[in-house]
């Protein structure tokens, strides 16, 4: 079963990451793709997740004219219908439409409902909140707050506009870096709430480097930016949305304003609105036309939409600036540029993801995989699905199916207790067996130690002679006197000539087949290779180049620099100064199927010692070889690192100026041979 899965994520990967990433009408006509996202963070097309329903552009006569804010009460929608300065309230079945703020709005940009159906109005022009009652009376007027801690030069330019069950009220103010504004119920107000954190760039740092405090202060203003929009949920949690910041942009704020939701979304720098679903799911709407489904971890769901090019397509947008979800997930975007209202309805296919998404937030694993299923059996590229089947194997104690799963899941921490579980009850049904071999292992050592170890000794000593009568074996064996005595091996090697060409070219390929050893060999919770679109080609582009482009660079480098090695002296010194990785890197690479994320320590610490183990050797290789001093050795170091860099430079320069002459002359044969 698990091979049939990899077949499919690997024909389906191949097939569809060719797929260009833009808002090209699917097969039923809908005028864009759907895309999902893979543990890879890449967009896969898949099944439609909505399509487009209705469009409005006036409800009984009342026509929108830039609309910049919508929301859901009830059986009511409310439109802050910002070019005609009032607010519609229109209910959904369209039998009904009222005016509220005709004559007093100025430019209404946000509209907020409580539970009393008082209606609270953002009024950006009027830098005030609006209050109406049910029936559109003007009952109240929030100013800008009084208090001290608010700040006499605090701009108060209320933009958008939010409350919470308990009556508090978060305003969304243009220039208020502090945070959202957080008023209670008659608009007292109790502080700043969830800031952004300043960002400082390269520029700032570099000015702040050179210039005095006062010029920079003037001329360089480091402010958090302002949030675009905002959502409360039901369970008071706030949601905010803030342009011109990729990864960041999405926040879901506890009480404390801290952020909960990962720090590394895949959203869109350009996000206007953000809403909430039935079942917590999260909604975007951004610049670029796209609606971006996640689910309450941050999991994109869907995204699908695009840029309407002037078309008036339905279903495309061109300047979105409000979105908000009813019970049965039908979508009501705005847009202000096109002046009208869509509606996208779901379809079965994300009606299913719902089902199971639901599920599975609420903890009900197992009541979760039938749905999950039921989508793998729609679209086998689903990863999310995956990993919701994993967490119903293992609640159900079924580790190897649960393993599976979670490795085409690609959730390593998932993988890791699982695979915690199995060795666990492996060790349990075999540990005595263990302990017993380990005894009959060392009573044989100890007979073998006082009766037969001088005559192996000496048979091996025999042997020893005859294989070392191979130059390549011969050869190869200096590998183990390097780890004992590198220096001396370095001099062997320089004046002695002590290792053959071929011998060093056979553990260069060596090294390289370990590097395969280690790519499809790999303990599941610390492989991080993408065997699906593997190709033998980049891999030892990748993994070779840079060991021959670090030998070319060091000894043209060296040679400028006196340095007294030959090429064939680098070429050599170099895999065995590689000789701490050559011959354990395989160990660390098999002890590693047997480890968890819990003992990632001695995975990552064994990787790491033989990293810095062999650049030491480096290091002195460099240094023996070219016989410089220490402080010249870094020197040559540095050089070498940026001649390679210049390398790849010059190499991507001249093959792009290749393949423009290559096509330049094939252009003018082709135009040759149409002449005549």
């Amino acid at each position: 079963m698990k091979k049939i899965w990899l077949l499919l994520l690997i024909l389906a990967h191949t097939a569809l990451l060719l797929t260009p990433l833009k808002a090209n009408e699917s097969a039923n006509g809908v005028p864009y793709q759907t895309f999902a996202e893979d543990y890879k963070r890449r967009m896969i097309p898949t099944q439609d997740a909505y399509i487009p329903y209705n469009t409005y552009t006036s409800f009984l006569g009342y026509t929108l004219n830039g609309p910049e804010d919508i929301l859901l009460k009830g059986d009511y929608m409310y439109i802050a219908d910002t070019g005609n300065k009032r607010i519609l309230k229109v209910e959904k079945n369209l039998t009904s439409v009222e005016e509220i703020g005709l004559g007093i709005l100025k430019r209404p940009t946000g509209v907020y409902v409580d539970d009393n159906l008082s209606v609270y109005v953002a009024d950006f022009e009027a830098s005030l909140v609006y209050v109406f009652d049910a029936l559109g009376t003007l009952i109240q007027t929030i100013e800008k707050p009084t208090a001290p801690m608010f700040g006499q030069n605090t701009p108060y330019r209320p933009y958008k506009i939010d409350g919470d069950v308990g009556g508090n009220l978060y305003i969304v103010s243009e220039g208020s870096y502090q945070g959202i504004i957080q008023l209670d119920h008659v608009g007292n107000f109790l502080g700043f709430f969830g800031a952004n954190p300043v960002k400082v760039d390269l520029r700032a740092v570099i000015f702040k480097m050179i210039l005095s405090d006062d010029v920079v202060n003037n001329f360089i203003k480091i402010t958090p930016q302002t949030m675009s929009n905002i959502a409360i949920d039901p369970q008071n949690r706030v949601y905010t949305v803030t342009r011109g910041t990729n990864g960041n942009s999405i926040k879901r704020l506890n009480i404390s304003g801290i952020n909960r939701l990962p720090r590394n979304l895949n959203d869109s720098a350009f996000s206007n609105a953000i809403a909430i679903g039935p079942i917590g799911n999260i909604y975007t709407v951004s610049d670029d036309g796209f609606i971006r489904e996640y689910d309450q971890e941050g999991n994109l769901l869907f995204m699908f939409g695009g840029k309407d090019s002037r078309t008036y397509q339905r279903g495309l947008f061109n300047t979105p600036v409000g979105i908000v979800v009813d019970d049965q997930y039908n979508l009501y975007v705005l847009d202000r540029a096109k002046n009208e209202l869509q509606v996208f309805m779901p379809t079965a296919f994300s009606n299913i993801v719902h089902e199971a998404v639901d599920l599975y937030q609420k903890g009900f694993y197992l009541d979760s995989k039938a749905p999950w299923e039921e989508v793998l059996s729609v679209n086998a590229m689903f990863d999310l699905a995956y990993k919701g089947i994993g967490h119903a194997y293992y609640k159900a104690e079924m580790y190897e199916e649960a393993l599976d799963a979670y490795a085409l899941a690609g959730y390593k921490q998932g993988y890791s207790d699982a695979y915690w579980e199995i060795r666990n009850a492996w060790l349990m049904d075999h540990l005595s067996w263990i302990f017993i071999g380990a005894m009959v292992a060392y009573s044989v050592f100890m007979v073998y130690k006082f009766t037969f170890a001088e005559q192996v000794a000496t048979k091996w000593a025999v042997y020893q002679r005859k294989i070392y009568k191979v130059k390549l074996f011969y050869d190869l064996a200096f590998l183990k006197h390097m780890l004992k005595k590198p220096l001396d091996g370095f001099q062997e090697i320089k004046r002695y000539d002590r290792i053959g060409i071929l011998s060093a070219t056979v553990l260069y390929g060596v090294l390289f087949l370990e590097r395969l050893f280690a790519i499809f060999y790999e303990g599941g919770a610390f492989n991080t290779h993408e065997l699906a679109t593997f190709s033998l080609a980049n891999e030892f582009i990748a993994f070779m180049g840079p060991i021959v482009l670090f030998i070319i660079a060091n000894y043209l480098v060296c040679a400028v620099s006196n340095g007294e090695g030959r090429f064939k002296d680098v070429y050599k010194a170099t895999i065995f100064a590689l000789a701490p990785l050559m011959l354990f890197w395989p160990i660390v690479v098999i002890i590693s199927r047997y480890l968890t994320l819990n003992e990632a320590f001695i995975y990552e610490a064994s990787m790491s010692i033989l990293i810095l183990w062999s650049s030491i050797l480096m290091f002195f290789m460099i240094k023996d070889i070219h016989n410089y001093g220490v402080l010249e050795t870094i020197k040559i170091i540095l050089i070498t690192a940026f001649t390679i860099v210049m390398m790849v430079v010059g190499f991507t320069l001249l093959t792009g100026l290749a393949n423009q002459l290559w096509n330049f002359i094939i252009e003018i044969t082709r135009e040759v041979i149409l002449r005549g």
